[in-house]
């Protein structure tokens, strides 16, 4: 992870930051507890942790290495984040010698705001994704349209093939597939 990863920009969106917890460490062990407990005071030590004034809760996940040990770190980040396999690949070393506990932090954590991460001697950076790009929002639904007068009606076509026409080749064409198949085309 560099420095570029530690900022966050105004209106960010797709990036998927992971630092590891050091339990060790009294804040670390604090962070880990209140995460696990739910007990409402995580987004405040989350924040302090990450040295940012307000994280929003929803997008903070802990993941307990040991928890994703049989489908591998890189697969839980494929299936449960989008993250591409090239970025994967990339960050693989780092992934493999994770340990403990991972604190997930996704971009909408932020909620828009442009912050400089700080972090506290419990998180150490361990990699930063870019998740694939969704299909852009659909357009908000917009009022009917005042309805428009009747289209008149079409001229009917003149020259091409009239329906008797086609139904007669397709009859001649099913014809002479029958007398191949049946007279032994070999």
């Amino acid at each position: 992870m560099t420095g570029r990863d530690l900022r966050v920009v105004a209106g960010e969106s797709g990036h998927v930051r992971l630092f590891t917890i050091d339990t060790e460490h009294p804040d670390g062990a604090a962070l880990r507890a209140a995460l696990v407990a739910d007990d409402g005071t995580a987004p405040a030590l989350v924040a302090a942790a990450l040295g940012v004034g307000h994280v929003d809760p929803q997008w903070i996940t802990l993941v307990p290495v040991a928890d994703v040990r049989a489908i591998g770190l890189a697969t839980y980040l494929r299936a449960g984040h989008d993250i591409p396999d090239e970025q994967l690949a990339a960050q693989s070393a780092a992934l493999g010698r994770a340990a403990g506990h991972i604190l997930l932090v996704m971009s909408p954590a932020f909620a828009g705001r442009a912050e400089t991460i700080a972090l506290s001697p419990c998180l150490t950076p361990l990699a930063a994704f870019t998740r694939r790009r969704e299909a852009p929002p659909a357009p908000p639904p917009q009022p009917d349209p005042v309805p428009a007068p009747p289209a008149p009606e079409p001229a009917p076509v003149r020259g091409g093939l009239r329906p008797l026409a086609i139904g007669a080749l397709v009859v001649a064409a099913a014809l002479i597939v029958l007398l191949l198949a049946l007279g032994g085309g070999s």
